[in-house]
Formats: structure tokens, C-alpha cells, sequence
């Protein structure tokens, strides 16, 4: 989910770990796919991101389960896990391209088998339902692909230009992140209920807000190769110039103006404010979505403190100069 979504700028790809062992969760996953592309299975893991050793999203379905009332055992949470896991990975290699991140076009050419083999694994799982109710939801799913293709070129053409963030920029970043709602509504639709449209709610403004925590930690990169996030466009338009900023005008508001503390304030705010009224859903177990937010809290807090020694140097070269 974007820190949810979206791979975190230090999350790592290569090799699968040779600590890998028979019965882990990442031989389990390369056995699952090579039922289907035999060998092809270890090339394609070697894609998916990886925080700390372990694949980045493992345990999203897990939080998205307990949201839709599944019970911590209950064996398609496992199911979904691999599919989630290859969607996220999908949605990294193109977040790549259109951050102007990307960095091997083989990459690339990886997003059509991986969107395949999530339709397969899905399509495996939702099997189990009458055909009714199958039908709708294969119907949701498709629109749920289709509106993240929709916010992708909605965001894209935003980041073109410097226009200060609007209600638009919240439509695409929730739209480009609502793999986490899919999965939503396939785990509600698996436990024989509608999905809740307050959780629904929660969890695109949560999306959002882990966007724009996204954008704190890449601003740099994201100065550099033009790619003009919300926090970009929002310090342009603090400056009030006109036309094209000056990238060392954007680097002294963000720095020296207190912008970024703002933002990282703001984007706290935020946080407990999700994290509070998922608790006051009675009627929802939320514990472990309340736990990923009170983490995401925690990296927020992390960025204030890390910020004074950029400050610092941003200061020393500015004085050598």
C-alpha cells in the first residue's frame, strides 16, 4: 500500500536468497508459478521488490483479510498472497517507467506475464463461487485494472506540468494504488459479503496519504529526472514565480523554508487520524491496519529527524558557493 502500494525507495530485487528453504513462503510462490512457466518462476521472483530479506506485500492480504473478517488461518490468504505479491510487482515496474526510474527495459517486457499469471492465480481462487457472483466480480476486477490504467496517464500528464496539487492528483493517486481495494473486494466477495464501503473509503484516503510520503523520501530523484510529484508542485507553487521554477529555488523552500517539515506534519496528521477512525469502526477488526499505520507513523517521524542533516549540507554547499 505505497508505503502499502508502493515499494519504498530501498526496497531491494536480485537473486532469491539461497536461505530460502523448501517450506519458506518464496519457495512455496516459485513452485506455485512454475506449475505454470516452469524455470521461467525464478527469473520472475527475482523482480519482485524485497524489504529487509522478505517480498515486499507478504503480509497486505493479511491485513486486508482481517478487514474483510477472514479468520488469521484461513487458507486463502495464502492463496491470494502470491497473485498480491505479483500485481504490486507488476505496478512497481511501471510506477519505474512513469517516475522515469526505470532502469533495465527487460524489466519491462516482465509486466505482461506477470499480469497474466495474477489473472490465472486469481481466476483459480474466485473459482469456488457460484458463477453469479463470480461474474461480478471478475466485472470489478476488470474495472479496478482498467481505472489504475486511467489514473497512471491521469498522473502522468499532472507530473508533466507544475499546476498545484488538486482534487485531481488525489483521484490518480488513489486510482493507481487501488490494487490494494481489489484485493479488498475479492477477500469480502470469498467470505460472502459485500465490501464495506466505510473500510473502502479509509483505505483509498490511507492510499493517498502513503503517496505523498512516497513522494518525501524520492524528491530528489524526482527533481532530477522532471517528474513533478505533489510536494514538487506544491513548493513551486509557494514560490510564486511563475513558469519554470528554479530546481535550487525548490531545493531552498523545501529545506530552508519549512515546507517539508509541513508536509511530514501534515502527512502524520493524517495518519492518526485514518488509524483513529479504523478503530472506531466496531463493527471491523482493524488491529493489524491500525499497526501498519502506527509503522508508517514511525518512517514519517524518522524523515523530520533524518531532514536536519540534508538541511546541513544543503547550508555548507550553499556557503561554498
Amino acid at each position: 500500500m505505497g508505503l502499502i502500494e508502493r515499494p519504498a525507495a530501498t526496497a531491494d530485487r536480485g537473486a532469491i536468497p539461497p536461505s530460502v528453504t523448501a517450506d519458506s513462503p518464496a519457495a512455496a510462490m516459485r513452485d506455485r508459478l512454475a506449475a505454470y512457466i516452469g524455470p521461467e518462476a525464478d527469473r520472475l521472483l527475482q523482480l519482485c521488490p524485497r524489504d529487509r530479506g522478505r517480498f515486499l506485500g507478504h503480509n497486505h492480504v493479511e491485513i486486508l483479510a482481517e478487514l474483510a473478517g477472514l479468520e488469521p488461518d484461513d487458507p486463502t490468504i495464502a492463496g491470494l498472497t502470491v497473485p498480491y505479491v505479483l500485481l504490486a510487482t507488476h505496478y512497481f515496474l511501471i510506477d519505474a517507467v512513469v517516475d522515469g526510474h526505470a532502469s533495465d527495459a527487460n524489466d519491462v517486457l516482465a509486466t505482461g506475464p506477470l499480469l497474466f499469471l495474477v489473472s490465472v492465480l486469481l481466476g483459480e481462487e474466485v473459482a469456488r463461487l457460484a458463477p453469479t457472483a463470480r461474474q461480478a466480480l471478475l466485472r470489478k476486477i476488470a474495472l479496478r485494472v482498467t481505472a489504475n490504467a486511467d489514473a497512471v496517464r491521469l498522473e502522468t500528464e499532472r507530473r508533466r506540468g507544475w499546476e498545484a496539487p488538486n482534487e485531481l492528483d488525489y483521484r490518480a493517486a488513489a486510482g493507481r494504488s487501488n490494487s490494494t481495494l481489489l484485493f479488498y473486494d475479492v477477500l469480502c466477495a470469498l467470505n460472502g459479503h459485500d465490501a464495506d464501503p466505510a473500510v473502502e473509503a479509509l483505505l483509498t484516503d490511507l492510499l493517498y496519504h502513503l503517496q505523498t510520503g512516497d513522494d518525501l523520501g524520492d524528491w530528489r530523484d524526482d527533481l532530477r529526472a522532471g517528474n513533478h510529484t505533489m510536494l514538487l508542485r506544491e513548493c513551486a507553487a509557494r514560490l510564486s514565480s511563475g513558469g519554470e521554477p528554479d530546481p535550487r529555488a525548490i531545493e531552498r523552500e523545501l529545506l530552508l523554508g519549512g515546507l517539508y517539515e509541513l508536509y511530514v506534519g501534515r502527512l502524520i496528521k493524517n495518519l492518526d487520524r485514518i488509524g483513529a477512525e479504523f478503530a472506531d469502526l466496531a463493527h471491523v477488526r482493524s488491529g493489524q491496519a491500525q499497526a501498519y499505520i502506527a509503522a508508517a507513523r514511525k518512517i514519517a517521524l524518522r524523515l523530520l529527524t533524518d531532514v536536519v542533516s540534508t538541511k546541513l549540507a544543503f547550508v555548507a554547499g550553499a556557503a561554498a558557493c
